[in-house]
C-alpha cells in the first residue's frame, strides 16, 4: 500500500495552530509534562466525546491501556516518528515517554505482562537517503522487535521477525505474541504467522493464515484469536473473519462483518471485539462493528465522528479511547494526519 504524504508546511500550520500544550518532552526518554483545558467527563453512553488532543497529529500508530495510562507510540506524520505520549484520564493530559528505538509505522503491538512489544512495521526513508543510495524505495521495511517496560520507562530489544514485514498486526493471547499477515518489499497479502515466546526470545512459525492477508483487524478472546476483515489484493477488502484455535492449531470461520474493511484497530470488550472505522479501498468508514464471538453475529455502535483509518484504538476502565489516524483532505487531495483524540462509553446493550 503506498500512501503519498501531505505537505510539511500544513503540518507546520497545524502544529502552530494547538496552543493547548507546554513544550515538547525529552528525547532522552524523560518525562515531560503537558498541559490541557480540563474536559467533560465522558459519562454519556453511546456517545463519543473529544478530549485533549495528541501532543503529534500522526497516522499508522498503535494506542495501549496500561496501568490507568493510554500510551501512543510511533507512526507517522510526513515521516516516521519516534514519540510516544501518554495520556492519563486523571489528570486529562499528556506527557512524553521514552522515544521507541526503532521509529516505525503500520506495524504490529501487544501488551503482554507490563511490557508492550512493538515489532515489524515499516520507515519513510527521506529524500536524502533515497538519493544517497542504490535503494531508491520509499519504505524501509523492519524485523525488529522492540520491547517497553513500563514500569521502568526503558526499551530494549528482542528477536527480530524472520523476514522484514509491514502491515500486519499482533496480539497477545495464552502468554505469546501473535505476528499475523502483512507484506514484505516483494510479497503482498501475506498468510505468514509468528509466534514469540518471551520466556525464550524466540518465534516460531504458527499455522498459516486460510489466505493471504494486509491490515487486518486481530484480537483475541479466551484461547482463540480473531483476524477480521484486512486486504486480499485487487483493490479488494475483505469481509471474513479467521478464528484460530490456540489449543488445537486450526482455524476455522466466523460470521463475515457487515462492512468490508481494513487498517482499522480493534478493541475487546468481554466475549465483544468491537472493529472501528478503516478503509473499503478508497472509501474512508465511521461505522463501527461489534462481533460477538458467543453468538458469531454482529450489530453496530455509534459511528465515529469523523470516517477515518490508521489510528490507534484501547480499552481502560470501561472506556473506548481512539487516538490520530488519517483521511483525505478533498479540497487539496491529499491525505490528512489527525491528532484528535476520543473517548466512548458502551450502552449496556453493546457491553
Amino acid at each position: 500500500m503506498e500512501r503519498r504524504p501531505v505537505a510539511f508546511a500544513l503540518m507546520c500550520l497545524a502544529a502552530a495552530a494547538a496552543p493547548l500544550f507546554s513544550a515538547a518532552g525529552c528525547k532522552d526518554g524523560s518525562v515531560a509534562a503537558r498541559t490541557a483545558p480540563a474536559a467533560p467527563d465522558p459519562t454519556e453512553p453511546g456517545k463519543w466525546t473529544p478530549l485533549a488532543p495528541m501532543p503529534t497529529a500522526r497516522h499508522d500508530l498503535e494506542l495501549i491501556a496500561a496501568e490507568g495510562k493510554l500510551y501512543a507510540i510511533s507512526g507517522a506524520d510526513d515521516f516516521t516518528t519516534d514519540v510516544v505520549e501518554v495520556y492519563d484520564p486523571k489528570t486529562r493530559g499528556w506527557t512524553s515517554a521514552a522515544p521507541i528505538p526503532e521509529k516505525r509505522g503500520w506495524f504490529g503491538c501487544a501488551i503482554l505482562n507490563g511490557k508492550v512489544y512493538c515489532v515489524g512495521g515499516k520507515r519513510i526513508r527521506t529524500a536524502d537517503e533515497r538519493a544517497a543510495g542504490a535503494d531508491k524505495d520509499k519504505y524501509e521495511y523492519l524485523a525488529g522487535l522492540n520491547i517497553y517496560d513500563i514500569a521502568a520507562n526503558r526499551w530494549t530489544q528482542g528477536a527480530p521477525l524472520a523476514e522484514p514485514r509491514a502491515g500486519l498486526k499482533a496480539v497477545a493471547c495464552g502468554g505469546k505474541i501473535y505476528a499475523i499477515a502483512g507484506n514484505t518489499k516483494r510479497k503482498i497479502f501475506l498468510p505468514v504467522v509468528e509466534v514469540y515466546d518471551p520466556r525464550t526470545d524466540r518465534w516460531t512459525a504458527g499455522a498459516p493464515l486460510p489466505e493471504g492477508r494486509m491490515a487486518p483487524g486481530v484480537a483475541a478472546v479466551g484461547d482463540k484469536v480473531y483476524v477480521i476483515g484486512g486486504s486480499r489484493g485487487g483493490h479488494a477488502e475483505s469481509d471474513t473473519v479467521f478464528l484460530y484455535d490456540t489449543k488445537t492449531g486450526k482455524w476455522s470461520r466466523g460470521a463475515p462483518i457487515p462492512t468490508r474493511r481494513r487498517d482499522f484497530p480493534t478493541v475487546v470488550i468481554g466475549r465483544k471485539i468491537w472493529c472501528v472505522g478503516g478503509l473499503d479501498h478508497s472509501r474512508y468508514l465511521g461505522t463501527v462493528a461489534i462481533y460477538d464471538t458467543e453468538t458469531d453475529t454482529w450489530s453496530a455502535a455509534t459511528p465515529l465522528p469523523r470516517p477515518k483509518a490508521w489510528m490507534g484504538a484501547a480499552l481502560l476502565d470501561g472506556r473506548i479511547y481512539v487516538a490520530g489516524g488519517a483521511d483525505r483532505d478533498e479540497k487539496k487531495n491529499w491525505y490528512r494526519w489527525l491528532d484528535e483524540f476520543h473517548v466512548y462509553l458502551p450502552r449496556n446493550k453493546e457491553r
